[in-house]
């Protein structure tokens, strides 16, 4: 039984964890200002949503044609699968972050594990809330208005709370079922990165195929039948003729008083079961075999180097594969531009062929990538151990030398053999994609002796938050913004020089020969070389010159 005093500590611990939240939120201004992008990109869809929705009430109220999807069934399915959104919004917060509260040892020690639970979850419910209340509102609001009808507006906060009550213990408790098992359960703690990795192509290959709208819309008439659903014929109690069933609108009420308590209960035995156990794997600690195999794998991109290359230098180059082999999260940053892909993953596969600018932007991203990776912040990445590294004789060379080899070793073939591979499965012949190798391998190399300079002039020595609520030593934003500057043009430059049909084109254009337009390419990219081999110099210099404060 919930009493005066238990419902206070509730609301405390969800105040306490609201505030948490939104001061880690506020200290990340590049978040909160793609937030508020992303807001503004937003709003033009939310608008005319509204417009619709007005429209269709007006066509309720004055007996025009209303579509299919307006019928009641449709609200309760919408309202079903809304249910659904919530709960997988919260399960994917729980299994990242919110599965394991801050401070644990001051919390546990100070409060039941069933109040912070339910403190949790009500932060949850009011942060949801707080995402989808606005449009939800605005929805409402212009419905209702068409409609000439009350009931929208009025009954818009108990749908919401119920839905909130059924779907914030759902989801946290499949979180925390999820998240115990990646922690906790040997075989998938020990493979959780490749598991990770598999479930996000698998995700983005549904949503790519369009797979997943299939699975949703086929689910989405049966979603009517679900209780939690029933509570949208309170929305539709006075709009103009659609029917609703009062028994239904009981009977979920009378289901959220037995489900929802019984899903809280749950919930909190779980996650003290699984706050109180041990882990498999503590942080980003690795068997002896895991180690074995990550020293196996540096040791054979060190032999790679040439004979002259001295100790020093292999030991920097094996420390930099290491560390990426064990604590891969550090490489996150990498793979963010492959999100802004995802419409042109599904163009490929709707349409069957890779369009013609496709090989010219995957070389360009993995000569982004092949520098951005190991030496875009040398200082950095040194941590604890930079005076060291730096007061040995030479060290600050060997750094630079080390970073610089580790990336270009690690993507030099394999860069080039995918621009190649992509070429040919595109539109390149043969000499054309062969080409279109050769210079991503020189653009590699290129990449990873540019991004030296940038990153001794703009290091980031703190930590930042990645992914999945995992902070690593990341570039500065600056240092990316003028890295990636400067890379921007390699993609161009390559298709005036490699392509007939780009140089054929703007030698058409500006009225030269296309000889003059592919030397005038190929003048450009070496320069652009020349750049990439000062901002090296320039590394050199400045880090045997390092001073620490």
């Amino acid at each position: 039984m919930i009493d005066g005093a238990a419902f206070r500590r509730h609301r405390l611990i969800a105040r306490t964890e609201l505030r948490r939240g939104w001061r880690k939120m506020s200290e990340r201004r590049t978040q909160l200002a793609v937030l508020g992008f992303v807001g503004l990109m937003m709003a033009f869809p939310i608008l005319l949503f509204v417009g619709l929705l007005h429209g269709l009430g007006a066509d309720l109220r004055t007996g025009g044609d209303v579509a299919e999807f307006v019928a009641t069934e449709r609200v309760r399915s919408l309202v079903a699968m809304g249910w659904l959104g919530a709960a997988s919004f919260v399960a994917i917060r729980t299994i990242n972050y919110r599965g394991d509260p801050d401070a644990p040892a001051g919390l546990f020690t100070t409060v039941p594990i069933f109040d912070a639970v339910v403190g949790i979850l009500l932060a949850e419910a009011a942060v949801v809330g707080t995402w989808i209340g606005i449009p939800l509102a605005l929805f409402a609001g212009a419905f209702a208005v068409g409609a000439h009808a009350v009931a929208p507006v009025l009954a818009l906060p108990v749908v919401v709370a119920a839905v909130l009550a059924w779907a914030v213990p759902l989801g946290f408790l499949v979180g925390i079922v999820l998240r115990h098992a990646l922690l906790t359960v040997e075989p998938i703690a020990r493979n959780k990165t490749a598991i990770t990795i598999v479930a996000a192509i698998a995700y983005f290959g549904l949503l790519m195929s369009d797979a997943l709208g299939a699975v949703m819309a086929a689910a989405f008439p049966l979603m009517a039948a679900v209780p939690v659903g029933w509570f949208a014929d309170l929305l539709l109690v006075d709009v103009p003729t659609l029917g609703v069933a009062p028994l239904r609108i009981l009977a979920a009420a009378a289901l959220t008083v037995g489900v929802v308590p019984a899903l809280v209960v749950v919930s909190a035995r779980v996650a003290e079961a699984h706050w109180l156990a041990d882990g498999v794997i503590e942080g980003d600690d690795e068997s002896s075999a895991d180690a074995d195999a990550g020293a196996s794998t540096s040791d054979r991109v060190a032999d790679l180097l040439p004979s002259g290359v001295g100790r020093p230098t292999r030991s920097v180059v094996r420390t930099v594969v290491l560390r990426a082999r064990r604590a891969p999260i550090q490489l996150a940053y990498v793979a963010y531009p492959l999100f802004g892909a995802f419409p042109l993953a599904q163009e490929i596969y709707v349409s069957g062929a890779i369009p013609a600018h496709v090989p010219w932007l995957v070389a360009g991203f993995v000569v982004w990538a092949a520098g951005s990776a190991f030496t875009l912040n040398v200082l950095g990445d040194q941590g604890a151990t930079m005076p060291v590294a730096l007061s040995a004789p030479r060290g600050g060379r060997h750094v630079v030398v080390g970073h610089a080899a580790a990336g270009a070793l690690c993507a030099l073939v394999p860069g080039a053999v995918l621009a190649a591979l992509v070429g040919v499965l595109g539109p390149l012949g043969i000499v054309e994609a062969a080409g279109l190798a050769v210079v991503t391998a020189l653009g590699v190399l290129g990449a990873t002796l540019l991004a030296t300079g940038i990153g001794v002039a703009f290091p980031r020595f703190g930590t930042v938050q990645v992914m999945n609520n995992r902070e690593a030593t990341a570039p500065s934003k600056s240092a990316f913004a003028v890295y990636s500057l400067l890379v921007l043009p390699f993609s161009l430059l390559a298709w005036l020089l490699i392509s007939a049909g780009g140089s054929g084109w703007v030698a058409g254009a500006v009225g030269v020969s296309g000889v003059a337009v592919r030397a005038g390419a190929g003048v450009a990219l070496l320069g652009w070389l020349g750049v990439a081999a000062w901002s090296f110099r320039y590394a050199l210099d400045r880090v045997g010159n390092f001073t620490l404060d």
